[in-house]
């Protein structure tokens, strides 16, 4: 008796752990669906600004040069949009990005799987042309110079959530690819943690830059609806031992 009795125990309590199971996986499969059709219907980012600057040693630009001094140290938006539109043919002023989703950070898809591409404006891409005076070790970093705010962030004035459901992917031209999420990357001062590539003397690096909205983060979901937001990159460069090239 005793046994059937520690049985018939046993077998509840599988059959209610189980429940409890299917039940939370319940609730999990719903909260990411949640951040994918919440926002999927048509509840997209809205106009968003750009800057991206370097230390003084190292300059960029959209294009490349022969010449050091027709790179530039600062590149505002309206020069990316310009690019995008030339290369891509699409105008980022009007079209709101969408949510998509990457395991690479190179090829993206919308939540049914179906390939999304930057030609319709879904996410930004575009190519930055690194070059500077002398040998260095290029950083992405948050830190700003002394009495400015030009760190790398993402941000929007009307949620400060938003940083969490958006991304940018910095590849290489040896393939490798550096992702950049605002709520897990740690891109203070200047590490070997936020190192992207090494540049040597005056020589033209193109890194292709990627940014899109995250559609399986939680964050992705309607209080995102028409948002503005806002976009700053910034460069340093270092020697091997992480010491800042001024």
């Amino acid at each position: 008796m005793g046994n059937a009795s520690e049985n018939r125990s046993s077998t509840k309590n599988t059959v209610s752990n189980t429940i409890m199971f299917l039940l939370l996986t319940l609730v999990i499969v719903t909260a990411v669906s949640y951040a994918w059709f919440s926002i999927n219907d048509r509840t997209n980012l809205n106009t968003m600004r750009m800057d991206i600057t370097t230390g003084r040693t190292m300059r960029i630009d959209v294009d490349a040069h022969d010449d050091f001094e027709l790179y530039v140290n600062v590149l505002q938006f309206e020069t990316i949009a310009a690019r995008i539109h030339r290369d891509r043919g699409v105008d980022i002023t009007r079209v709101p990005i969408e949510p998509v989703t990457t395991a690479d950070g190179r090829n993206f898809t919308f939540e049914d799987g179906k390939p999304a591409s930057a030609d319709n404006g879904t996410y930004l891409d575009f190519t930055l042309h690194f070059r500077a005076m002398g040998d260095m070790y290029v950083h992405l970093t948050s830190t700003s110079t002394p009495n400015t705010n030009n760190g790398t962030r993402i941000w929007s004035n009307s949620n400060p959530d938003l940083q969490k459901a958006m991304r940018m992917s910095f590849e290489m031209p040896d393939g490798r690819i550096f992702t950049y999420d605002p709520g897990e990357t740690d891109i203070s001062g200047i590490t070997d943690g936020n190192m992207l590539f090494f540049l040597p003397k005056d020589t033209d690096i193109p890194v292709q830059v990627r940014i899109w909205i995250e559609g399986t983060d939680p964050e992705c979901n309607n209080r995102l609806k028409g948002l503005d937001y806002s976009v700053q990159m910034r460069f340093e460069g270092s020697d091997e031992n992480n010491n800042p090239l001024t």
